[in-house]
């Protein structure tokens, strides 16, 4: 009886890793983070592999700036795709001093010229 069930365990774990796959996400922008369940997983320079079996699972990405996205991979996604964030345009007001020589304006990550303002 022992056998038969250390026997249906093996088989359970040899066909879950069978139908696992590695899908690659591509966060825009790069220094974004990925969480699974409140957890930053590891990434490189905004791409990230990640092992999925038969259950769905759920991640968020997250950018001080940017709002949140939250994407689902399971079997049924592509191999590779790209989640990109949408800036949050909040308004916000800038003030410089004339002290200020060497300042620079960043508008959503990109420096912008700053004889504009």
């Amino acid at each position: 009886m022992l056998k038969k069930i250390n026997l249906i365990l093996v088989s359970l774990v040899f066909a879950t890793s069978l139908s696992a796959k590695k899908v690659t996400v591509t966060v825009f922008p790069p220094d974004a983070v990925v969480y699974k369940n409140g957890v930053a997983i590891e990434g490189n320079n905004g791409v990230y592999g990640i092992t999925v079996s038969i259950v769905d699972q759920t991640f968020v990405v997250k950018r001080d700036g940017f709002d949140p996205r939250e994407f689902v991979v399971n079997m049924k996604s592509m191999n590779a795709f790209e989640v990109k964030l949408t800036p949050n345009r909040k308004e916000v007001r800038v003030s410089i001093s004339p002290e200020e020589v060497n300042a620079s304006i960043y508008i959503d990550g990109i420096k912008t010229d700053n004889a504009k303002f």
